[in-house]
């Protein structure tokens, strides 16, 4: 037995198998990259692998049989001692097989230092920073996962919405198991075109956990390539193979596997249900949920419509497609102006109770049926809506972020601000969340975080943080600032947040008349609305009514807000510190108002105010008595 090891050496076969060895190994590596970028076929990566393993014993009985002299190759019996060059050979191998180490290891190097960057649709849009998105001070969690959307593999590459709606569906799969955070929708998809590392969106979202992956659609044939990744290192991997009508049963595998692999304890439920049977109506569910995420072009908004009302129609018992032909509803007639907003607002609040008639476990309905009351003013019922989306599914960004508003609205700023940081650690991305959040702070006197958080919600392309930017500048004594971040305001969102009012001028003139208490453009900014409430052509929306606070017109604002179009901010803004909110908190209408409005009614459930209080004596026509500060 040694004298045939003793022939192996002499021969130079181990030092043969160690070369094959790690050429195989790096031809693997070359193909896996260039398989998915060139879109081949599944079988490719396949092929080259049983090509090399196959080749492997071949070589070894080359090695051994053949001898490579300076005639050329022959057999090894038929060599001599003194042509004999397997010496010279035997440390080229030996060369090559410290280069060829020397190159996996600086290839593993790399992959650590330069992990793979996820790469997909060059149409999406990435975030503009990273580190915008969340406070990096919250402590990430080792329960905690972002699910990327998965790459299209399809041949024709027309299948996003298909791996979309894969990726959102094992993302609503893990929101389902107690005791893992699980980032939102928005925030893990705006990833979708980022040049950031697979560390930087973790810790961007807070997040120890990222699975990303790609999708092939072949007819019926699905294959799902799926990968999980903990500080830029894949810990586990798999390719789940099935049909169409399996889609769910993949779906399940795959939660599943994560679930043991992060070591969550299950109890045997199942975590991905199965939507539909339908796959037609699953195709048009797919393709309709995909272009209320992704587009606010008005023809896609009415395309998103048509396609979720055939998915219901094809399966009426299909209640998740209910559930978000009623969320596209309610928010379809924002980005279309020619829809009737009562008209689909009715829309909505029907597909919604009967997406919770066929499901009263999904969440999305009853917070669709909190934002229609809400709308509507009852704020107590949409807190009731809110609160039972919020146990259906405690990860629930939407319910979250509207708890802060309806919060915040009602006068209980710090109670709002815990609402929306938990929001804004799902969603970070959302800059509404985060705009929000930055007037709860403001009505905290925290401007300093409310600053920072308001220019990141403008980084994020929510402008209407501008007008928390002006407010906190105003707090600091610095009226230019205020003026210029009022007019930063105008340039963005002026004419569409208020047509009637949306001047350049009128909008200087106003800032001015508050931020630099010029008296004389208070007054004429003071007669210029006085005169458009009497004016029936003059809709009173949310800036209006805001206008009406701030520059002292309590009476008409009292009159006028709760039919305000778009008056969330401005109820929101009653809360603040500022001179004017102070006075109309105290005002003699304000008990009144906030009777009518629900606030007392609120307030007797779910606490006082942070800047009111119970008093015996009454000298209100509220039936409850209390004193602002």
């Amino acid at each position: 037995m040694n004298n045939f090891f003793a022939e192996l050496r002499r021969r130079n076969v181990f030092r043969v198998a160690g070369v094959y060895t790690i050429v195989g190994w790096l031809i693997m590596q070359v193909v896996a990259v260039i398989t998915p970028a060139l879109k081949l076929p599944d079988w490719v990566d396949s092929f080259f692998a049983l090509a090399i393993i196959v080749g492997f014993p071949l070589s070894m009985l080359f090695a051994w049989a053949f001898e490579l002299t300076p005639q050329g190759v022959k057999r090894t019996e038929t060599v001599s001692a003194e042509e004999s060059i397997r010496a010279v050979t035997g440390r080229r191998l030996e060369y090559a097989i410290i280069i060829g180490l020397m190159m996996v290891g600086g290839l593993i190097i790399a992959d650590r230092l330069f992990p793979q960057k996820n790469v997909s649709d060059q149409s999406a849009q990435s975030l503009p920073v990273a580190q915008n998105m969340a406070n990096a001070n919250t402590l990430i969690s080792e329960k905690s996962i972002a699910v990327l959307p998965f790459e299209d593999l399809s041949e024709i590459g027309d299948q996003r919405y298909f791996s979309d709606g894969i990726a959102e569906e094992i993302l609503n799969a893990l929101a389902r198991i107690n005791g893992l955070r699980v980032a939102g929708r928005t925030s893990s998809f705006s990833f979708r075109n980022s040049s950031e590392t697979l560390d930087e969106i973790s810790n961007a979202l807070r997040v120890s956990h990222v699975l990303d992956g790609t999708v092939r659609k072949q007819g019926n044939k699905v294959r799902i390539s799926a990968e999980l990744s903990k500080d830029s290192i894949v810990i586990w991997k798999e390719n789940f193979n099935g049909t169409l009508e399996d889609v769910f049963d993949l779906q399940e595998q795959i939660a599943q596997s994560i679930a043991k692999k992060l070591e969550i304890l299950m109890e045997g439920e199942r975590l991905a249900e199965t939507l539909t049977d339908n796959a037609a109506s699953y195709d048009l569910f797919l393709r309709g949920r995909d272009l209320y995420h992704t587009s606010i072009k008005e023809e896609d908004i009415l395309t998103s419509l048509k396609l979720l009302e055939n998915a219901v129609a094809i399966d009426p018992n299909f209640a998740e497609a209910w559930a978000q032909l009623g969320q596209a509803s309610l928010m379809a007639p924002a980005n279309v102006s020619s829809l009737d907003a009562e008209i689909h607002v009715k829309r909505a609040r029907d597909a919604s109770q009967k997406a919770i008639n066929l499901n009263p476990t999904i969440a999305y309905p009853y917070a669709v049926l909190g934002s229609i009351k809400s709308i509507q003013g009852d704020q107590l019922e949409a807190m009731k809506y809110f609160k039972r989306a919020l146990d259906l599914d405690p990860n629930n960004a939407y319910a979250l972020g509207n708890i802060g508003l309806v919060t915040a609205m009602m006068g209980q700023s710090k109670k709002a601000a815990e609402y929306l940081e938990k929001a804004v650690l799902l969603e970070p991305a959302r800059g509404s969340y985060k705009a929000y959040l930055a007037v709860a702070k403001r009505n905290n006197d925290e401007f300093d975080i409310s600053t920072q958080l308001a220019n990141q919600a403008v980084d994020l392309g929510y402008y209407i943080a501008y007008d928390t930017l002006a407010w906190n500048a105003y707090s600091r004594g610095d009226g230019d600032e205020a003026v210029r971040q009022m007019m930063n305001l105008h340039r963005e969102l002026g004419p569409q947040l208020s047509p009637e009012f949306g001047s350049k001028a009128l909008w200087d003139t106003s800032a001015r008349a508050y931020f630099k208490d010029d008296q004389e453009a208070r007054k004429y900014v003071v007669a210029l609305l006085e005169a458009s409430l009497k004016s029936d052509i003059v809709e009173v929306e949310g800036v209006l009514a805001g206008a009406l606070a701030r520059h002292g017109v309590y009476e008409e604002f009292f009159r006028n807000v709760s039919q305000a179009r778009g008056n969330t901010v401005a109820l929101m803004s009653i809360w603040d510190s500022a001179p004017r909110s102070i006075e109309l908190r105290a005002h003699p209408d304000f008990p009144e108002f906030a009777q009518s409005y629900g606030m007392l009614d609120y307030w007797k459930i779910y606490g006082w105010p942070d800047k009111c209080l119970p008093v015996d004596n009454n000298p209100t026509g509220a039936e409850t008595a209390f004193k602002c500060r």
